[in-house]
């Protein structure tokens, strides 16, 4: 989640749209790398869509490790 809020999607806001598909690029949460382009905001949509994949991902490989790890005890 660090490297997340370290790279976060950034995109201007269209007059008139409060949609958009363009892109900035990526930066910190709190950087000022796009504070020159007018209307430049993070994009908490698309933020939130790579938040649930790396936590899917997350889920799915603790998952995995939980389910086929081997068990070390000896048998009575």
């Amino acid at each position: 989640m660090l490297v997340l809020l370290c790279h976060a999607p950034w995109t201007p806001t269209p007059a008139g749209s409060p949609f958009s598909h363009d892109s900035l690029g990526y930066a910190a949460i709190w950087s000022g790398q796009f504070a020159g382009i007018p209307g430049a905001r993070v994009d908490w949509s698309a933020f939130g869509v790579i938040a649930a994949v790396i936590l899917f991902f997350s889920i799915v490989v603790g998952a995995i490790t939980f389910f086929f790890r081997e068990d070390h005890r000896e048998s009575e």
